[in-house]
């Protein structure tokens, strides 16, 4: 009788230290992802087991060579099912690259404002973030100690309870970056029947292999004057047509196979106008009537930027301005004299 009882007292402590020893579990999903360069993948971080718990705080890390951090993208603070008092605005339960973490670490610091209790059902999400590949590899996205939050995890009597953690896991593939290059047109001031030349710059101008585009402006305001400054190897005044008012084309290739590059902010060539009337034109880049197009030295197509610019025409000033100068004489009553 007195074993039955002793085994009996044994089991129900065990049974009371594995209820009190139970840890909320916090899962990262989706917890395999794969991606590829420039992708952005959501997380949802959701709990399991979150009974009667008042705190929790805890880190998430991830290799910053292959992930690099957006935004976080929810926030479940709902008073009756979620979290309240989580937050993620300046001050809030957050910490993030940028701030007060390195990168590729994440911090979240919660409490119930009210110091209550609650219990959330299994799934129940805390909140969502958002990581974009930026290079070919693996990385665990993983709950983490220091240097962002210890884990620590709250009950109501302020016991550590900790968290069991699952993790997840990310691969990127190599994907397709896309190449860009800058064109941009300068601005001007001019007179009616002056001339005022605009350069025309580049950046990101790398192994490029190709130009084909249209600059267009206002003939009534602006008229074609000349291209100048040509600084591009193989540039040619052959490669402009200048034939349509208000309208200029750029159609120039390399033969070079491993295409052309030149420092950022490079003015490949200038183009000059003569002022016909006061107004402001803009000189735009355009696909009419050649359609812009940028290789480089793997016939790829490289993604065009361009800022245009545009031509301020002032009226001309027909006034003659006129200077009189008399000089100082003294003279007696009397007496004439004659101004220099």
């Amino acid at each position: 009788m007195d074993k039955i009882f002793t085994s009996l007292m044994i089991g129900l402590f065990c049974c009371v230290w594995q209820l009190s020893a139970q840890q909320p579990t916090f899962t990262i999903t989706p917890q395999t992802a794969n991606a590829q360069v420039n992708d952005v993948i959501e997380f949802d971080v959701a709990v399991s087991d979150f009974n009667d718990l008042i705190t929790f705080q805890f880190g998430i890390n991830w290799n910053p060579a292959v992930l690099e951090f957006v935004e976080i993208s929810y926030v479940n603070s709902d008073m009756a099912s979620g979290f309240p008092g989580l937050t993620a605005g300046n001050n809030g339960s957050f910490s993030v690259p940028g701030g007060n973490v390195p990168p590729g670490q994440l911090g979240v610091s919660w409490f119930h404002p009210s110091f209550s209790c609650i219990t959330r059902p299994d799934g129940t999400i805390a909140f969502s973030f958002k990581l974009r590949a930026k290079a070919m590899g693996t990385s665990m996205v993983s709950f983490a100690a220091p240097p962002v939050p210890s884990i620590e995890v709250l009950n109501c009597n302020f016991v550590d309870v900790d968290l069991n953690p699952e993790n997840a896991s990310v691969t990127v593939g190599g994907g397709t970056v896309t190449p860009t290059v800058q064109f941009t047109i300068g601005n001007g001031v001019v007179q009616v029947g002056q001339q005022v030349c605009l350069d025309v710059k580049v950046s990101d101008f790398t192994d490029i292999k190709s130009v084909q585009l249209s600059i267009n402006f206002n003939s009534s305001t602006l008229q074609f004057a000349s291209i100048q400054g040509l600084n591009l190897s193989g540039l040619q005044q052959s490669n402009f047509n200048t034939t349509t008012p208000g309208q200029v084309t750029l159609n120039w290739s390399t033969t070079n196979p491993n295409g052309v590059t030149v420092p950022n902010q490079t003015t490949i060539f200038q183009i000059c106008f003569t002022g016909l009337q006061a107004g402001n034109a803009p000189v735009t880049f355009s696909n009419t009537p050649l359609a812009i197009s940028v290789k480089n030295k793997d016939n790829a197509d490289v993604t065009f930027n361009g800022q245009n610019g545009s031509v301020t025409v002032n009226p001309m000033n027909n006034t003659t301005d006129f200077l009189l100068t008399i000089a100082d004489a003294t003279v007696d009553n009397g007496q004439s004299f004659c101004v220099p």
